[in-house]
């Protein structure tokens, strides 16, 4: 991919150009970064699609306007948290407090960002967060997997490959308890089912019944 930037109302942005064998049309995505990718099908020329890009100017400034109040927000199971960054100079062994959906953050003295010592807690969070779940649903539905790993991935919340390793994205611990659990179901039934197929969905329902309210949440976290 290379990156090009478009100018709406005064501001940059920066967007990726992919070219795509499967794509049918050329389509216009934004990443859990908010990185905005134009895909291109094979055989449409580029002019056609940047052409279809500035058509799409004014959605793309309200939808960043939208998304930018949430990304300046700090979420943990489904709450949104205050932040209270504590200055302490000395130190950078002290370890955040989370009480009453308040999240003592000591800044120590290194140079990260506010937003940056969160995701480093959200992180440790997820580590001694998702593996219980994915060992707990695991065991009382026999599933079988390699490795988990727990990362930032940029376009999902999880993924499930075919050497049976599953990907959790650390920023599920965004949402509450039920919507980590239909993301770590989803993956776990792709061990069975490599596929999006009525019986993948089907295995899904089984375990988590009402899946669906879950699925929709996640899917309108942005919109």
């Amino acid at each position: 991919m290379n990156n090009k930037s478009i100018n709406i109302n005064n501001q940059e942005f920066t967007y990726f150009v992919k070219r795509s064998k499967r794509a049918k049309y050329v389509q216009l995505r934004i990443n859990l970064d908010g990185e905005i990718e134009l895909v291109i099908p094979k055989l449409v020329n580029y002019l056609t699609a940047e052409k279809f890009l500035f058509e799409k100017k004014d959605w793309l400034y309200k939808y960043f306007r939208f998304v930018n109040n949430k990304q300046n927000r700090y979420y943990y199971l489904g709450n949104i948290l205050s932040v209270i960054p504590e200055n302490n100079l000395f130190s950078n062994n002290l370890k955040p407090t989370l009480f009453n959906n308040k999240l003592f953050l000591p800044l120590g003295n290194n140079r990260l960002s506010i937003k940056e010592h969160y995701n480093n807690w959200l992180k440790e969070e997820a580590n001694k967060y998702i593996p219980k779940r994915v060992e707990f649903f695991s065991g009382k539905y026999g599933f079988s997997y390699n490795r988990i790993t727990i990362k930032n991935q940029r376009t999902r919340w999880g993924s499930c490959s075919s050497k049976r390793n599953l990907s959790f994205n650390y920023r599920i611990m965004y949402f509450n308890s039920k919507v980590i659990d239909y993301i770590i179901i989803h993956e776990l039934c792709h061990l069975k089912e490599m596929n999006h197929s009525k019986k993948f969905w089907n295995l899904v329902e089984e375990i988590m019944p009402d899946y669906k309210i879950y699925k929709q949440q996640l899917k309108s976290f942005f919109n």
